[in-house]
């Protein structure tokens, strides 16, 4: 932390140390703020400190019902938006097992995180000290003036586990001072001389003088230095009448009106009370100031001190260090690394892409759109990539068409929006929702990824046929307590308590507390069942103070002053759903002001998803609520089947549903662009000639904004006004097209039709000339799309006289089909790093005209002419297979075709008149009819297909380009296409799933039995000495996730840590620099087994670690990606498991797999020379030196073991002549971290540590 006041850190939280409070248990430690928790203490307690003599202990006994129950807040902490900030804490456990937990976080004042990584739900701590946090960038919104800050402990880990926190603290993030370019070029002292320091001369091409007075000395000491082997000791006698009679003065000249910063570490002998002052003055202007440091107060540690710096002047300066103030007298001085260099242009932070939010939902059978946004911009494109975590979640790639997105920003926007498509499978079994995790990462390009950048989607049942039950009943329409009333706002009509809780004599949150403040009604459920609650509300203007009510804990009379039978539902300004295709599942990220669903079981305090169950002949129940606070609004309650899915839609309508299709039209809800914009189509075409379409947020159906017409006239036909959408769809399915309209006055006039966009025939009825209301109205047309049609027109038109000074307003147009959409790509499965599609699953079609029908081989007897049926393998040389892809890896790759089973009926050979993939013709010059003459040709009496290779005379691959689209069209010459496999195998193990570096990962290289040492193939195993009975390692046959065997691991008894039982995966082959996934699988015996996956170099140096990862009697796959961020080219992948819940508990481990991702720098043909040196380990800095054999510009950053740029330390030219840097690490946690030169053609690193 820098000392000068000018650019040191102040701390916000102006508590955070602790120290002001007197020790023992008491309420106002976090102030301005509060503490709260059942069965907690809050203790300043002085025995225990990280720093300094206190920090607060935590006692928790257990009973909250979320972590956030028990906490620590620290309000109105005043921020700047825009301005970047840092957030540490330090905690530990006192007592116990050594086993808690913390949360912590940066919310606004409604508590809310400030951004998506301002927040930790709960981390592991130990009986040590370590320190949390992180930076983050405050919005640019002025309403972020303020902010909380919280540390959260309810958690059930540490009951009976005290926790200490301490150095709780919020600073605005200040760059350590620069080194680079340091002109003065002496201020290390190592080229002086050791000993008394002469009176002047030059040292490093830099002047200096020195002035002492009386006895008073400077001395060169090699025993004392903060950095390498000396420092400047100042001996001062006390005899001086001013601090200039004794000064060490270096004399440079600065660029004119240039900004500098000087720096410097000092420290004394003595406790405290010595000083220094540097300051830069100027000798031939009567030694006027262009800088100090003003006199600074010193301790036993070193400190760093830093001030800027500019001169109107380019002539020589004094640089003065000055010793002689009295406290100094009788005590020793040291400076070091005396630096003054100029302060580094501004590199703008690289572009960052991330998820637009965190949270999606799907119905199966549907498609789930997720955007991605990239901030800021450099001009070059950058392409990531989405990809499902397997294990993460409970659905798996059998759920998904597909599980790998990739696209592509060209980086000329500072703002630009991407969507990626997961189309979900509908399995037709109902089994509740189930979750899916992606993760987004850089491809290439200078893009970084940013939070969030993992999502979890949850995936619902799509509904049967009829839709999943719901009864929807107004709130308006039950029995209220005399503290209600009803109103209404717009087309809604609304119940609302009137009076606060906090009004009543004796106030309880928790409680109705009269039956005047209870609503009820009898509500008749569709069909027996167990079903979920939903209410549609508006949050009031007081938000977190206006978003709670009460409901029942069950069916029936409750009493309203028993808290028994009432459960909280609070939080509703956080959360809610208002477009139509939103599921209404999780919380939500609405907040007030806006009429919305939520579902009740989403929030805080929240009753069970499965409220309440209806048995058969018992379908009325009486369902009661309670107000609580009088600025909620209650429009609707609703109750769906219980794990199913509900759209805003269904909801709204009251009508079964289930979730229906995805909406194809996806600007129709008209939430975006802002208020004020111009309509724009994803497809399509607008005339607007004779009136304007224009954004408007002071209308709308369902949710803030809709589409505004303003007809002015002349038009020649009603479509001379109009806009046309023309979304791609599905030949032979239905459709339902659908608009919410009105006029600003009831009369005006609209057309909605649904077209065939070659000859604008009607599909469905439409709507020609229909009057609107003042009111919103619905109007639908359902169709179904011809064959051979594959897109459709949807258009509105408002070019009628009645419109003029009539605004139309349009809202929530959709077009949705039973699946939404969908699309005709060939599904495939990923084997070994290759892509294998059953040529079963492909699309057949005929071309030409009366020929005969495409058919599957099903029977082959040896013959032939065996049985033919169903509409699968080539009969006919018109017909023909299509396998199409739209998300393959860029690369190129080599193709074979495979039939599986021998059968001798090739006498005379087969032959195709046409094989393409994208685009190009393989084959051998085979006559075949063609006007090319190029063919493909199998030898006769072949007995079996495999693998036979797809080549042409130009080219023996096949390439996919970035867009990863991909289609391969086989016809046939004459004879019977026998294939059923299509297999793309990456050239090299590219296209992001490489060739498996572990060579024994399934275990299947071994017999079974029970092994020690390095005897099972790829693999060594270890017990530590330390462990009293050995564990045994045994490859079995009858567990395997994949394949027949795997290991197994029995624990008899744990060491001293996790690492002493391992089973080591050795003597991987890798490329320095590339990045790779990893994944492997496994289960323990019982559940509650625990593992982690660790990778790193032969050194031990880890690059990446899945640490204590809990199993369960299910395979589970765990895997990450990780870089080499090191020369290595031979690495270890260790798996621990000395842990107590394996005792007795056997683990299961298979298929370990490392793929190369195809992401790493391309290793140069040829090398240049660079040389890179820095001290190891590190304390708070280091001086980097480093040169390049053949100049070039080059970058040298410090990285952490998660491949995060953490420091730059030099970024520009660099030459055969060694320059040296300075990295500063104070402000970096202990830990290894790689420090990394980056040239053109160059790369070198070195692994550092840091300590403390």
């Amino acid at each position: 932390m820098l000392a000068t006041p000018a650019l040191a850190q102040t701390n916000l939280v102006t508590f955070g140390d602790f120290e002001g409070p007197a020790p023992g248990t008491q309420t106002g430690i976090f102030s301005p703020g509060f503490t709260q928790g059942p069965n907690t203490t809050f203790t300043i307690d002085d025995v225990v400190a990280y720093e300094g003599d206190q920090s607060v202990r935590v006692n928790y006994g257990g009973g909250a019902t979320n972590f956030y129950d028990v906490q620590g807040v620290g309000t109105g902490i005043p921020v700047t938006p825009g301005e970047e900030y840092t957030f540490s804490v330090w905690a530990r456990t006192g007592g116990g097992d050594g086993d808690g937990r913390l949360a912590f976080g940066v919310l606004t004042p409604g508590y809310a995180p400030v951004t998506p990584s301002t927040v930790n739900y709960g981390t592991a701590i130990t009986g040590a000290w370590q320190e949390f946090g992180f930076t983050f960038t405050v919005p640019s919104d002025a309403s972020y003036s303020t902010v909380n800050v919280v540390t959260q402990y309810g958690f059930a880990q540490n009951v009976g586990e005290p926790v200490y926190v301490d150095a709780l603290s919020l600073v605005a993030a200040v760059p350590p001072p620069p080194t680079e370019g340091d002109v003065l070029a002496l201020g290390d002292f190592e080229a002086f001389s050791p000993g008394t320091l002469p009176g002047g001369g030059t040292v490093n091409g830099t002047n200096y003088f020195r002035q002492v007075t009386g006895t008073s000395t400077f001395v060169i000491d090699g025993s004392v230095a903060y950095e390498g082997g000396q420092s400047l000791r100042a001996n001062y006698d006390g005899s001086a009448t001013n601090s200039f009679q004794m000064q060490f003065v270096p004399q440079v000249a600065l660029e004119a009106n240039e900004e500098y910063i000087l720096s410097f570490w000092a420290r004394t002998n003595a406790s405290a009370g010595p000083n220094v002052n540097v300051n830069v003055q100027d000798p031939n202007a009567g030694y006027v100031s262009y800088g100090s440091s003003g006199s600074v107060t010193l301790t036993s540690d070193w400190q760093q001190i830093a001030f800027p710096v500019t001169s109107p002047v380019g002539t020589s300066l004094n640089i003065g260090a000055q010793f002689a103030f009295p406290n100094n007298a009788g005590s020793a001085v040291w400076i070091d690394n005396l630096v003054l260099a100029p302060v580094p242009p501004e590199v703008p932070p690289p572009p960052a892409i991330s998820f637009e939010s965190t949270a999606f939902s799907v119905v199966e059978g549907n498609t789930v759109q997720i955007p991605l946004v990239i901030r800021r911009t450099d001009d070059s494109p950058s392409t990531v990539r989405v990809s499902l975590v397997g294990g993460a979640g409970t659905a798996d790639v059998a759920d998904f068409e597909t599980t790998i997105a990739a696209v592509t920003f060209d980086g000329e926007r500072d703002s630009e929006v991407q969507v990626v498509e997961f189309t979900v499978a509908d399995d037709g079994v109902e089994e509740g929702n189930e979750t899916a995790v992606f993760r987004l990462s850089a491809v290439s390009g200078t893009a970084v990824v940013e939070a969030p950048n993992v999502i979890e989607v949850t995936i619902s049942d799509a509904p049967p046929a009829g839709g999943f039950p719901l009864v929807v009943v107004e709130a308006e329409d039950g029995d209220l307590g005399a503290e209600w009333d009803t109103a209404s706002d717009g087309d809604v009509d609304y119940a609302f308590v009137t009076t606060d809780f906090s009004a009543g004599a004796n106030p309880d949150p928790a409680i109705p507390q009269t039956a005047a403040r209870v609503a009820s009604y009898d509500v008749t459920f569709p069909a027996p069942g167990t079903y979920t609650a939903f209410v549609r509300v508006y949050v009031g203007a007081g938000a977190f103070n206006d978003d709670s009510f009460l409901l029942a804990s069950g069916p029936g009379m409750q009493d309203p002053t028993a808290a028994a039978g009432w459960v909280v539902v609070n939080g509703l300004a956080a959360g809610g759903f208002s477009a139509p295709g939103d599921v209404v599942a999780g919380a939500g990220t609405l907040g007030a002001g806006v009429w919305k669903w939520v579902r009740a079981s989403a929030f805080p305090n929240n009753p069970a998803d499965d409220y309440i169950t209806v048995a058969a002949g018992d379908l009325t129940q009486t369902i009661q609520i309670g107000g609580r606070e009088d600025g909620l609004w209650f429009d609707k309650i609703a109750f769906g089947l219980s794990g199913e899915a509900y759209t805003v839609a269904d909801l709204d309508a009251g009508s079964v549903g289930g979730g229906g299709g995805a909406n194809l039209l996806a600007f129709g809800d008209f939430e975006a662009p802002e208020p004020g914009s111009a309509l724009t189509l994803d497809s399509g075409f607008i005339e607007a000639n004779n009136g304007t379409f224009t954004i408007v947020d002071t209308e709308a159906h369902t949710g803030d904004q809709s589409l505004r017409a303003d007809y002015t006239g002349g038009a020649a036909n009603a479509y001379n006004f109009q806009f046309v959408a023309q979304p791609e769809v599905e030949p032979g399915t239905e459709y339902t097209a659908s608009v919410w309209a009105k006029s600003t006055t009831a009369g005006g006039q609209m057309q909605f039709a649904v077209q065939n966009p070659s000859d604008f025939s009607a599909l469905g009825t439409p709507f020609y000339g229909a009057t609107l209301s003042a009111e919103w109205t619905e109007y639908e047309i359902t169709f179904t799309v011809p064959e051979g049609l594959e897109s459709v027109n949807v258009g509105l038109a408002f070019g009628y006289d009645v419109n003029i000074g009539n605004a139309v307003y349009i809202d929530d147009l959709s077009l949705a089909g039973p699946g939404g959409g969908g699309d005709d790509t060939t599904p495939y499965t990923e084997v070994d790093g290759s892509y294998v599609f059953e040529l079963e699953d492909a699309s057949f079609f005929l071309e030409g005209e009366n020929v005969a029908e495409v058919q599957v081989l099903t029977e082959l007897d040896g013959n032939v002419s065996g049985p033919f049926s169903g509409d699968g393998f080539i009969y006919t040389q018109e017909g023909s297979v299509r396998v199409t892809a739209d998300d393959l890896p860029a690369g190129e790759y080599t193709a074979t075709l495979s039939y599986a089973a021998p059968f001798d009926g090739n006498a005379d050979g087969f032959r195709f008149d046409r094989i393409t993939a994208n685009g190009v013709r393989y084959g051998d010059a085979v006559d075949c009819g063609d006007d090319d003459g190029l063919g493909f040709a199998l030898p006769a009496g072949v007995a079996t297909f495999t693998d036979i290779e797809i080549t042409s005379p130009e080219t023996d691959v096949v390439t996919v380009g970035d867009d990863g689209a991909f289609e391969f069209v086989i016809s046939r010459c004459y004879g019977y296409n026998y294939f059923d496999t299509l297999t793309l195998t990456p050239v090299g193990g590219g296209g992001g799933n490489g060739e498996n570096v572990v060579t024994n990962g399934s275990f299947e290289d071994g017999a079974p039995g029970v092994y020690t040492g390095a005897e099972i193939p790829g693999w060594g195993v270890r017990n530590a000495a330390g462990v009293a009975t050995p564990a045994e390692f045994a490859v079995v046959d009858d567990a395997a996730q994949d394949g027949d065997q795997s290991l197994r691991v029995t624990v008899a008894a744990t060491g001293a840590n996790a690492y002493d039982i391992e089973a080591v995966a050795t003597d991987l082959a890798v490329t320095p620099g590339a990045t790779y996934t990893y994944s492997v699988w496994a289960r323990s015996e019982n559940g509650g087994g625990t593992a982690s996956f660790t990778v790193g170099n032969q050194a031990f140096s880890e690059y990446a670690r899945l640490g204590d990862q809990t199993l369960t009697t299910e395979w589970q796959e765990f895997t990450f990606e990780f870089t080499v961020t090191d020369q290595e080219t031979v690495i270890r992948a260790p798996i621990h498991f000395s842990y107590a819940g394996n005792v007795g508990n056997p683990v299961y481990i298979d298929n370990l797999s490392i793929r190369d991702m195809d992401t790493a720098v391309d290793a140069p043909v040829e090398e240049p020379v660079a040389t890179l040196s820095v001290a190891n380990p590190i304390r708070t800095g280091a001086t980097v030196r480093y040169s390049l054999e053949t100049a070039g510009d080059v970058s040298v950053a410090l990285f952490d073991m998660l491949g995060r740029q953490v420091a730059v330390v030099a970024d520009g030219p660099a030459g055969p002549q060694e320059r040296s840097v300075r990295l500063d690490a104070a402000g970096l946690a202990s830990g290894v971290y790689v420090l990394r030169l980056q040239g053109e053609d160059v790369m070198v690193s070195r692994t550092v540590t840091i300590v403390r």
